[in-house]
């Protein structure tokens, strides 16, 4: 057993005395500390966890964990969804509850984990939104303007389909002139800032080519911030692509790019958020007749279902193209005369000269 494995027995040994009889508000707070001691989940999760925990507080803190029963769930999720929460939040505390009632299951405390017999509100599935090839011309134009981090962030994002934490841990050393970029890590928010995180898969480590605009613009913004790192005396020559700093040493706040990001949209008349962007660049690549398993590979996705789940539906002109195929597949003029002087024949029916079609084809003998 591993040191951590070891380090979470431990903690368990000396926490769990009557998990039963602790109130939920105590229990939830154990739960996720312990998820974090652990190193199996990412900070960013620990942060969102923590504020999903808190929801869970609110309502049902003041509960034993072995008082927590069926209708108690149930009974707290219609007063989440009467509150105005979207399922989606509810969802989220559902979840982070019932994993803390399973953990309670396998320790002996409870019987029985009341969530597995209730479900929180169903969710809709959210439909993005991918701008048109007008709009996506403006955004580019106007990013093309822009000679700060912000203005690269978003062509990159907009010609790449690269995640926004992916974009702001890019480095120089991740861009090739040959038209390339690497995607080797992400940046991650938790409480306390921001930090570099390693792809969710070996997926997410993927190069992707450069439209030649994108790369003749880095191309002279590497050749900017070398000139630069050489004036000053710097000795990195490997600074963030859309860095903070001024030596670009510092790497772009994903929740700042955000943020600045709506601003732009604000300001100039878009209605989309960062994550619209990729979702945008995986439209036009499909639309383009990228095949799947491609557009899979550019966006980092683990598996090529998964990019089908979310834009067979991309297209606008592919169920026109499948129906045109349908024709073509059943317009075979020959192939149906000769079925039909079958059909005709063992009906004792002659086929007239008005073509294939079997409502024009037939007459009575």
């Amino acid at each position: 057993m591993g040191s951590a494995g070891i380090v979470n027995h431990s903690v368990c040994m000396s926490e769990q005395t009557n998990f039963g009889d602790r109130l939920i508000c105590d229990y939830i707070d154990f739960f996720v500390s312990m998820k974090e001691r652990s190193g199996v989940i990412e900070r960013s999760t620990v942060r969102d966890y923590h504020a999903v925990a808190r929801l869970i507080v609110r309502y049902i803190g003041t509960c034993t964990v072995s008082d927590v029963e069926v209708m108690a769930v149930s009974d707290w999720m219609a007063s989440m969804v009467k509150d105005g929460y979207a399922p989606k939040t509810c969802s989220k505390a559902f979840r982070l509850l019932s994993q803390a009632l399973k953990f309670a299951v396998g320790q002996g405390a409870i019987d029985k984990n009341p969530c597995d017999f209730c479900k929180p509100p169903k969710q809709m599935r959210s439909r993005f939104i991918a701008l048109d090839r007008a709009e996506r011309s403006r955004m580019l134009y106007l990013a093309r303007q822009d000679d700060s981090p912000l203005g690269f962030a978003i062509e990159i994002a907009l010609t790449t389909g690269m995640r926004r934490g992916e974009v702001c841990a890019l480095k120089w050393s991740d861009f090739s002139s040959r038209g390339t970029l690497t995607v080797r890590r992400a940046l991650g928010n938790a409480e306390g800032g921001f930090y570099i995180k390693e792809p969710k898969s070996l997926s997410g480590i993927r190069t992707i080519p450069l439209a030649s605009d994108t790369n003749e613009a880095l191309g002279r913004l590497k050749g900017a911030f070398l000139e630069a790192n050489r004036s000053e005396g710097g000795a990195s020559a490997d600074g963030y692509i859309v860095g903070a700093g001024e030596s670009g040493d510092q790497p772009y706040n994903p929740d700042r790019l955000g943020r600045d990001f709506a601003q732009f949209c604000r300001d100039n008349g878009f209605e989309c958020t960062f994550r619209d962007l990729r979702h945008t660049f995986a439209t036009f690549m499909v639309g383009a007749g990228v095949d799947v398993r491609t557009v899979a590979s550019l966006l980092g996705h683990a598996n090529v279902a998964m990019t089908l789940n979310i834009y067979a539906e991309a297209d606008p002109e592919a169920k026109r193209r499948a129906a045109g195929a349908i024709e073509r597949a059943f317009d075979d003029a020959a192939w149906q005369r000769k079925a039909l002087t079958a059909l005709a024949s063992e009906a004792g029916l002659k086929v007239d000269g008005a073509g294939p079609c079997l409502r024009a084809g037939f007459s009575v003998s």
